[in-house]
């Protein structure tokens, strides 16, 4: 006869279906709320996921920023780096040569902090290995940023920078990938703010209070939970590079064009990257959904930045062009402008490419283009 369904949760039916360990294992809600999340088809939200092109070893420390605009209700997030151009590693007897190291420092918004996961911490002093001395793969870092209490953080885009550079005479050769991922369900210190039952069971005579003022109970309490932290997620579209002249990408004309992607397609090409709108916005002007486009660039004279947008499909293709300001010889944002993408296309997709000139025909320099979907709490 069929086995019973237990009334309480069992170890090895947690082991077949976690799809990702709680970060406070005292918190028996955490583990439920990633259940839900799991069966309810929810994956972790990717902020950020980018590879980089090889470069030169070099002694000359890097720069490459993400842009982040934290989703609402989340307060805590993953950072990690793969180190680039890992070398065989010659094991000859006792001896062991061939390794190379690199130091990695994150800079984070005002408010936030970082929690180191392995001992190195991501503050330019840890010398870490390009690879494991036993094995011919690149090495990979990880660290958690953590956006504090509730208000911590200001709601608006900001920039996180890795700087990645060598140790000693040992020249570094850049990231192979950088990824940024947010766990809107997670927190550090349950009893501060995280969802949680006080019993190991997902029973609803259990009380669940949510770290604000509402109090719920059991299981419709952690499916409100995982709702809410899904519909309120915002949409990342990111590009990225080396936030250095000589790694960026370019252009050096007074006509729009494209830009000459350096390391990564060259000249000759004009890449289209492929984005699919959500539906419920629909294919009308009214629906279409609302994106913030921000770049950040090197430039001494003022530009103009365009996107050209071309649905898949049916639809119409139009450009969104804004002015850039000069950036006076630094690496600045651009002014945030809003950019709507509608659904008209097959299956939503509508595919954009990015092109850009000068007004006097000077060198502009991109290092990140970001599209980050306007949602609110």
């Amino acid at each position: 006869m069929p086995s019973l369904v237990p009334h309480t949760s069992q170890p090895q039916e947690l082991a077949a279906h976690l799809v990702s360990d709680p970060v406070s294992a005292t918190s028996v809600g955490r583990v439920w709320a990633t259940q839900a999340a799991f069966l309810l088809g929810r994956a972790l939200h990717h902020v950020a996921s980018i590879r980089y092109h090889a470069i030169t070893r070099t002694s000359t420390a890097i720069d490459v920023p993400l842009q982040w605009r934290p989703s609402p209700g989340c307060r805590l997030a993953l950072l990690t780096v793969d180190l680039g151009a890992a070398l065989a590693v010659n094991i000859t007897g006792r001896y062991i040569s061939g390794a190379t190291h690199s130091t990695l420092a994150v800079t984070v918004p005002a408010g936030a902090g970082v929690i180191t996961l392995d001992g190195r911490a991501f503050d330019g002093t840890a010398a870490m290995p390009e690879q494991d001395v036993l094995r011919v793969a690149r090495a990979s870092y990880a660290c958690l940023i953590h956006l504090g209490a509730a208000g911590d953080v200001a709601d608006q885009i900001h920039d996180i920078t890795v700087t990645v550079d060598d140790v000693s005479t040992q020249q570094h050769a850049g990231l192979a990938q950088i990824t940024l991922t947010e766990l809107p369900l997670a927190t550090l210190v349950p009893e501060s703010g995280e969802v949680g039952v006080h019993l190991p069971s997902i029973d609803p005579r259990n009380e669940l209070h949510d770290g604000d003022s509402s109090t719920g109970t059991g299981v419709p309490e952690i499916l409100t939970a995982e709702q809410d932290a899904a519909v309120k997620i915002r949409e990342h579209v990111q590009v990225g590079t080396y936030e250095d002249t000589g790694l960026a990408w370019t252009r050096s004309s007074a006509v729009v064009g494209a830009l000459n992607w350096v390391g990564t397609f060259g000249t000759s090409y004009d890449p289209t990257f492929r984005v699919r709108v959500r539906a419920p916005h629909g294919n009308t002007t009214g629906l279409s959904a609302a994106f913030t486009l921000r770049v950040r660039y090197y430039s001494t004279a003022q530009g103009t930045f365009r996107v050209v947008k071309s649905p898949v499909g049916l639809g119409v293709s139009a450009n969104h062009d804004f002015v850039i300001a000069s950036g006076g010889g630094a690496w600045t944002a651009s002014a945030d402008t809003t950019i709507t993408l509608r659904t008209d296309g097959t299956d939503q997709e509508i595919d954009l490419q990015f092109h850009a000139a000068t007004d006097d025909g000077s060198a502009l320099y991109v290092s990140s283009i970001a599209l980050i979907q306007t949602e609110t709490a």
